[in-house]
């Protein structure tokens, strides 16, 4: 009867936990839920740039133009190699009149020597000042908008570690993305459509042959590339948390002393590092594997071009020093995309 009756007495209890337990567990689904909601969500990339105003809108055309000038001097750099090989070539057949014409060209790489020192000084100077004055923003917009929050907020949402990694690393990255990365990108477009319109204006039959191999070398680079930074953005975020790991149990020692949880917070502490060095070493096997395969592709296809440019030249459809230079062009063109 008593056992009975326990059981009978326990029942609603049982019930009422268990109903408690699902209701909880609901919840932590549905969080879970919100957080990969959370995570999908992305910003365009123009909006990186709502802090700017017209100064920076200025600093930003001015860099661009240089960026521009800068990545099509280096197609430019090889007419001026290319004409340089076929002067010297005939040095030994018309000695007096080499000198002369190498003085010439000598002139035409200084010139275009000023050219490149003031295009990227202000590729670099525009776009970095910009992204500075930007990121500057960004940091006084978000510890305003964190001053701004209830006090509740950092004891359930956010660490101090998170604001502190939020204003120094997470700004740090889009400074980078809005500032020099932009620049870099107009550079190498730019290297690549004057690299292509040179190459096929004066010697096509290479540039065609060219053209079919920078989709490999890009898709090689580009795979490389998207893999590294992948496993490196696991590998920052491991650290984060291993620091925030350190900071919570630094900040309360005594309390950690006062419990003897000292090896469990060094247990945790080692969880977390591990958690890097499986990410960090799987990022080491992935740069290897891709900067391989990468350059395995690009000196095949350098071999490639070398036998062509060869059946070019003993057919007399070009000479030497414009197919030799063509070829450099378009494959350091090709390889800007990557």
């Amino acid at each position: 009867m008593s056992s009975s009756a326990n059981g009978a007495g326990q029942g609603p209890y049982q019930s009422y936990q268990s109903e408690a337990e699902g209701s909880d567990h609901e919840k932590d689904h549905k969080k879970k839920k919100d957080q990969q909601k959370e995570k999908v969500e992305k910003v365009p990339f123009l909006k990186l740039f709502s802090f700017a105003d017209r100064w920076d809108y200025l600093l930003m055309a001015v860099g661009s133009v240089g960026a521009c000038a800068h990545g099509a001097s280096v197609p430019v750099f090889f007419i001026f190699f290319g004409k340089l090989i076929n002067i010297i070539g005939l040095a030994t057949l018309f000695p007096a009149t080499v000198s002369g014409r190498v003085a010439k060209y000598s002139l035409d790489f200084v010139y275009l020597g000023v050219v490149i020192l003031f295009s990227s000084w202000t590729e670099v100077a525009c776009w970095m000042h910009t992204g500075e004055r930007q990121a500057a923003k960004m940091r006084l917009a978000y510890l305003r908008s964190m001053l701004d929050q209830d006090i509740a907020v950092f004891d359930t949402e956010a660490s101090t570690g998170e604001v502190i990694n939020a204003i120094t690393s997470d700004v740090l990255v889009v400074q980078d993305a809005i500032s020099e990365k932009v620049g870099n990108f107009m550079h190498y477009i730019s290297r690549f459509l004057a690299g292509f319109a040179i190459g096929f204006s004066r010697v096509w039959q290479i540039s065609l042959v060219t053209l079919a191999i920078v989709p490999l070398i890009a898709i090689a680079g580009g795979t490389y590339a998207y893999v590294t930074i992948g496993l490196m953005a696991r590998v920052r975020k491991s650290y984060v948390k291993a620091g925030e790991i350190a900071e919570e149990v630094i900040g309360n020692v005594r309390t950690v002393q006062a419990f003897v949880g000292e090896e469990k917070a060094v247990r945790t502490y080692r969880e977390a590092l591990l958690t890097t060095y499986k990410y960090g070493k799987r990022g080491g096997l992935a740069k290897g594997l891709g900067l391989g395969s990468m350059h395995m592709t690009l000196f095949l296809s350098w071999a490639l071009l070398v036998w062509f440019t060869g059946i070019v030249v003993h057919k007399g459809i070009s000479n030497g020093g414009e197919s030799f230079t063509t070829m450099l062009n378009v494959v350091i063109a090709g390889l800007s995309v990557h």
